[in-house]
């Protein structure tokens, strides 16, 4: 389907034109649109809806029946939608701060995890975002991304962002005059009919913390429990679903889940080929962080350590000051065949095409080093414009001894990947 087919199938299509365009929408289509600045399609889009408002809002409606939600949301979706339209077609809009930054620009606080959720008997992953970006007044603010800001939410769910926010008011941590915008999407590339439960939780307060201080999440570790009053974690339901889905769909694979203290395990006792120590339960907010800390703290000791070296020592041998890039995670799509779609982060593609540059490519076991490797390899020996670089690479047992090797490789070599 076309995109300007779209606008005939929201205002005048089928119910499976109506389904598969809204679908495709409010799961980061229109933002999409948004930022490749195709306004002729999208002033199209907004004059039509307004035109057919009426019968938009019960089409709408017609899928909120369909996927078990209130009708009621239709007009306030609806209302999103249209003033999204509107300030994407006028010229500044407040949505440009929403954009990723641009060449040049420094680049925004993120943090990026995975999460699990359920849909029926069917368990899946889901990746949540989370983004700081500067404020428009003195209160901290949980907003959705436009990527997201279509996509129903039920009551439970719309309450979690409620409780989340409360929780962040009471922090000694939490800024003032700052956004903290979140985005969610299915890890397998699948759209999401609407976000649901309250089982995301304790991830989105873990994640602001780990947002908030700096810290690099650990892929291979994950949280499904409800948030409660005071920092408290209640247990959450469909869990054998999403272990099963932790197991054989999350990338990188989860090794270590938390739960609520309260949680129970028995309905889980029977499956198989779980990794040791899988589980660990906790009881508030604060035990979730230090279970997530417990996992990246030697990453963080290595990453600082390295920093510093990097910042104190002049490399006589190359003749320059190395800077240095820390590399977590690539984004992997998993498709039902069992096929994987590798999309490497941007800076990644950035530097391969930039100036000279040293890397130190840095992570715990898991997370994508050697596909990372294998993609810069089949980027140099099969693109021209990438074959002035020299790939260097170096065991992880070995970083401290980094300077006596790249004593011993090329002078000065375009690339040098130490892992």
């Amino acid at each position: 389907m076309q995109e300007w087919d779209w606008v005939e199938s929201l205002v005048c299509g089928s119910p499976i034109q109506f389904k598969e365009t809204w679908l495709r929408l409010s799961n980061g289509e229109l933002w999409r649109l948004c930022c490749e600045s195709d306004k002729e399609f999208l002033s199209e889009l907004y004059d039509r809806l307004i035109t057919s408002h009426q019968g938009f809002v019960e089409r709408l409606g017609w899928w909120l029946r369909e996927i078990g939600l209130p009708t009621q949301i239709a007009s306030e979706i609806f209302c999103q939608m249209k003033s999204l339209l509107e300030d994407f077609l006028k010229e500044g809009g407040d949505w440009l701060k929403y954009v990723d930054q641009t060449e040049g620009e420094e680049e925004i606080p993120k943090v990026t995890l995975q999460g699990l959720g359920v849909k029926g008997r069917d368990g899946f992953v889901v990746t949540l975002r989370l983004d700081l970006r500067e404020g428009v007044d003195k209160k901290t603010r949980l907003i959705p991304h436009p990527e997201s800001l279509l996509l129903p939410q039920d009551s439970e769910f719309k309450a979690t962002l409620v409780k989340v926010e409360q929780w962040l008011q009471q922090q000694p941590f939490s800024p003032v005059g700052v956004d903290i915008t979140w985005r969610v999407a299915r890890s397998d590339g699948y759209p999401l009919d609407a976000l649901r439960g309250n089982s995301l939780g304790g991830l989105f307060a873990v994640g602001i913390w780990l947002l908030l201080n700096d810290l690099p999440p650990d892929p291979s570790i994950t949280i499904t429990a409800a948030l409660s009053d005071n920092g408290k974690l209640a247990p959450v339901s469909g869990l054998v679903e999403k272990v099963r889905a932790a197991i054989n769909f999350a990338c990188p694979r989860i090794t270590r889940l938390l739960v609520a203290k309260d949680q129970d395990l028995s309905v889980v006792s029977n499956l198989t080929h779980l990794p040791q120590d899988f589980f660990q339960q906790v009881a508030t907010v604060d035990e979730g962080i230090d279970a997530f800390l417990t996992q990246v703290t030697p990453f963080m000791k290595l990453r600082e350590s390295v920093a510093n070296m990097f910042d104190h020592f002049n490399l006589s041998v190359l003749r320059k000051v190395v800077g240095w890039d820390c590399y977590q995670e690539p984004s992997v799509t998993l498709f039902p065949d069992g096929q994987k779609s590798l999309s490497l982060t941007d800076w990644l593609r950035d530097c391969l095409k930039g100036e000279q540059k040293h890397w130190l490519l840095v992570a715990r076991s898991g997370v994508g080093k050697t596909t990372a490797l294998r993609y810069i390899a089949h980027l140099l020996s099969s693109q021209r414009e990438y074959k002035h670089l020299l790939p260097v690479f170096l065991e992880a047992e070995k970083w401290l001894s980094i300077w006596d090797e790249l004593q011993r490789i090329s002078p000065d070599p375009p690339l040098a990947e130490i892992l």
